[in-house]
């Protein structure tokens, strides 16, 4: 939100805006409902003007509309946009964190369509946006009418309070949607499609066509956790004996899934164990206490479906209807306590340690539903169902507009991104040179300079190598980050970007170690300064400079309205004399791993390669002869370098290590060893004259076709 505004009247005034909205709406729905019957056209009325209402803020100003900027737009529209407009290609990128593998890197990443990506092929970005908006409510909102009519036998009133109320219910379902798709919209959906309308005409023909919108606008390891259990809990609520028609339904979603996703899932499960994840997350709970406070924090955030469902299972309780109460209370429970019993089973113990660092929490948006539907299933319709949740979708929505406008003034608007990359395209600096850059992540995207053809060292994506992070968090930026969720950024915990005219980055980040990571150029909406800076483009350190905190409340309104239309401009800074991304060792240094890290950042600009034991079993250890880079090449899933080495030497490519990368010097394997951390290494006989890199990750068809050989 505003910043000074996070414990202010601002912050106060949304619980108080979300009752002024629900009484009104809730007493105007009463009133109405005394006198008229709801008819057909009325519902799609008002669902018409409910649609425009809810997504306005996401394409009503065109290119300025509203995204949210810490998720999809540090995260993942950036990456979609990425892959559309930069990546040339094949299984390794150059962009994003010093390299890494695309279909692994994210898990919005590897699939063969997506739905997204089709969008901002074919749009304008701001329209896709929109587009993509309006189709994540209106799926969502046409989903739950559909189950709280048919299903339920709901009265259309209150079917539609509760069809308004899912879309926006959190702002994992409203905001967070260019990463998990239509995943979280099309849950009310299935329900309808795999529990309702077995048997009926058509039915395999929208079986199999929600299953590929599905499969290409989902996200399996996130909002599948969710998905899944809803729609087979949800169909069992409705149709108990239908088990096995709901069971066929979801084995069919599940497998149109699998086939769009299913070299995705084994790139980042062949990748994980190297991670910075899987090495130190461990999201598994620790004993009752532990899980009774992941339980607290999933009803905490989920309020409303809790308390309708559980009005609604005190009524049944009070109807007698045992049976029905029996069924909704165990749904309840299994949809909200389903994810914290996974995060409580010992994986290590069972083999798999990998399954620690998955966030089985995401299970538990599987409640949002399974709450309105036990309420819909509870009443029997009447103006008092209507008028309660017409006023809570009302008020929630009132609430979520309100918060997305703060957030819309201190973040910034669509045109962040899209203005930031026009800049870079037309940049002067750094034409012809093969060096990395960094961004300062304020009122710039953390993935801007990857869709503008740079390569970059940070980046907002999620399996980070173990390599990378140690790096990263050791001997690029200074205090304490968390990285494991999936960032490589220099907003260091503490560094306020909003409180001063200017920084001294050397406070909060080691310049050197973003030069042995090639890194040549620092992006930033803000003036900074620092021994071994200079600025080569951008406005003088006392001009127009972002609104900060200091001012008056009226300069900060306006000046966040001014950057809606016109962002601040892209100040760029240059480092001294970075590491190339490709060079000659001059010396190999084995260190022991506790001496690793201190050792890299005193000798790494120095071009030596420091090593392990085992490194240095093969490339040696001591001073090494002259060797002489004539060029290099960055190809597809290769670095190409051509050398002069009478008496070898090692030669060391500034890219993080990988088991998927191999060497080969004039066509003969080499081995190749990880060096300072964040480098490869390989060792050059005397005479050579090439030296020449390849990755490949093995596919599920290779690994099909070598067992069937």
């Amino acid at each position: 939100m505003i910043d000074g505004l996070s414990a202010s009247p601002f912050s106060l005034a949304l619980p108080g805006l979300y009752l002024a909205a629900g009484l009104v709406a809730a007493i105007v729905s009463w009133r109405w409902l005394g006198r008229n019957e709801w008819k057909r056209g009325t519902t799609l009325a008002l669902g018409t003007v409910w649609l425009i209402l809810a997504t306005a803020e996401y394409w009503g100003a065109g290119p300025w509309s509203f995204i949210r900027q810490s998720t999809d737009l540090d995260f993942a529209l950036t990456q979609h946009l990425f892959l559309v407009k930069a990546h040339g290609g094949g299984q390794f990128s150059h962009a994003f964190g010093g390299g890494t593998d695309v279909g692994a890197m994210s898990f919005l990443t590897g699939q063969y369509l997506s739905l997204e990506r089709l969008l901002i092929s074919l749009f304008p970005l701001w329209i896709a946006h929109g587009l993509h908006k309006l189709g994540v409510f209106a799926l969502g909102f046409a989903g739950t009418y559909l189950v709280c009519r048919k299903g339920a036998d709901l009265p259309r009133a209150p079917a539609f309070g509760l069809a308004a109320f899912y879309p926006v219910a959190a702002e994992s379902l409203a905001n967070i949607t260019w990463g998990m798709g239509f995943g979280y919209a099309l849950i009310p959906l299935a329900v309808y499609v795999v529990a309702l309308r077995p048997g009926r005409s058509y039915y395999m023909i929208s079986l199999f066509a929600l299953a590929t919108l599905h499969s290409v606008s989902s996200a399996p390891t996130h909002s599948g956790l969710a998905f899944f259990p809803a729609v087979l809990i949800a169909g069992l609520l409705l149709r108990p004996r239908k088990l096995l028609a709901i069971l066929l339904g979801c084995i069919v979603l599940g497998l149109a899934l699998a086939c769009n996703w299913m070299d995705s899932l084994l790139a980042k499960a062949q990748l994980s164990p190297l991670t910075f994840r899987a090495a130190y997350a461990d999201l598994s709970l620790h004993g009752i206490a532990d899980g009774l406070q992941s339980f607290a924090l999933t009803i905490s955030g989920y309020r409303e479906p809790f308390w309708l469902g559980l009005f609604a299972l005190g009524l049944l309780l009070w109807q007698h209807r045992w049976k029905r109460a029996a069924a909704i209370g165990g749904g309840q429970i299994a949809a909200v306590g389903l994810g914290t019993v996974l995060l409580g089973v010992p994986w290590a113990m069972l083999g798999a340690p990998g399954l620690r660092a998955i966030n089985f929490q995401y299970v538990s948006i599987a409640y949002i539903f399974i709450g309105l539907l036990s309420f819909a299933l509870a009443i029997r319709g009447g103006r008092g169902a209507a008028a309660l949740m017409l006023g809570l979708s009302a008020g929630r929505l009132a609430w979520l507009l309100a918060f997305n406008a703060s957030v819309w003034l201190s973040e910034g608007s669509l045109s962040t991104l899209e203005q930031g990359v026009r800049r870079l395209e037309a940049r002067s600096w750094g034409q012809g040179e093969t060096v990395r850059v960094a961004t300062i992540p304020y009122r710039l995207p953390a993935n801007l300079a990857p869709i503008a053809g740079l390569d970059a060292a940070d980046g907002g994506y999620n399996l980070i190598l173990k390599s990378t992070g140690d790096f990263w968090l050791g001997n690029a930026v200074k205090g304490t980050q968390e990285i494991g969720a999936g960032y490589v950024s220099l907003g260091v915990d503490g560094w306020d970007f909003k409180c001063c005219a200017s920084y001294d980055v050397t406070d909060h980040i080691y310049l050197d170690g973003l030069r042995i990571l090639n890194v040549k150029y620092l992006l930033s909406a803000l003036p900074l300064s620092g021994e071994g800076l200079s600025q080569i483009e951008g406005p003088g350190p006392d001009e127009e400079v972002p609104p900060r905190s200091g001012s008056s409340f009226a300069d900060r309104m306006g000046g966040y309205l001014r950057l809606l239309a016109d962002p601040p401009p892209l100040r760029v800074y240059a480092l001294k004399d970075p590491l190339p991304r490709v060079f000659a060792a001059k010396t190999v240094m084995a260190v022991r791993d506790e001496e690793m890290m201190q050792a890299v950042r005193q000798n790494a600009l120095e071009r030596a390669a420091v090593v392990d034991e085992r490194g240095a079993a093969s490339l040696g250890q001591g001073p090494l002869a002259e060797m002489t880079l004539s060029s290099f090449e960055l190809g597809q899933d290769a670095v190409t370098a051509t050398i002069d080495a009478p008496e070898g030497g090692v030669l060391v490519f500034n890219i993080p290590y990988s088991p998927f990368w191999k060497a080969e010097v004039d066509g003969t394997a080499v081995p190749l060893e990880a060096a300072n951390i964040v480098h490869m290494a390989v060792p050059v006989p005397p005479g050579s004259k090439q030296v020449s890199l390849h990755y490949h990750r093995p596919v599920l068809g290779e690994m099909f076709s070598a067992g069937a050989q």
